[in-house]
């Protein structure tokens, strides 16, 4: 069985290594492998995932300039979606617990954008478009 993992692993870095893809749900799919030392099972999983996540965001792209308080909440839900099913994909506690502790992470960074545009006196749509950027899987 570590045989098998050695070898997932093996050759997830040599695709990234080198494999020019242009396919980012591939791309974002690989990084949660190495991240989350993902089986086979739920390597097929993530990239269902990724590819869902860039098709959903491929859809509401013109809503950004056309109606941006929709894309805004658009860009949430699909991130948000994105993330609980990353969630309920882990199945081991290390795994959950690095997925909370990037989720933490994220809300920390978050935070601290929020309150640095604050101070400045930013706008709150802008300051929601900031914190869309922060997005850590």
């Amino acid at each position: 069985m570590r045989t098998l993992f050695f070898l997932l692993f093996v050759l997830t870095v040599q695709h990234i290594s080198f494999a020019q893809s242009s396919d980012p749900a591939r791309e974002a799919t690989d990084r949660l492998i190495l991240k989350y030392n993902l089986d086979t099972q739920q390597a097929e999983k993530a990239y269902a995932i990724q590819v869902r996540k860039l098709k959903n965001l491929a859809e509401i792209e013109a809503f950004a300039s056309s109606a941006p308080a929709l894309y805004h909440a658009k860009k949430t839900s699909i991130q948000q979606g994105t993330q609980a099913s990353i969630g309920r994909l882990l199945n081991s506690n290390s795994q959950r617990a690095l997925y909370r502790q990037t989720l933490s992470e994220q809300r920390k960074l978050r935070a601290e954008k929020r309150l640095a545009m604050e101070a400045k006196g930013e706008p709150e749509a802008t300051i929601k478009a900031a914190l869309l950027d922060i997005y850590l899987e």
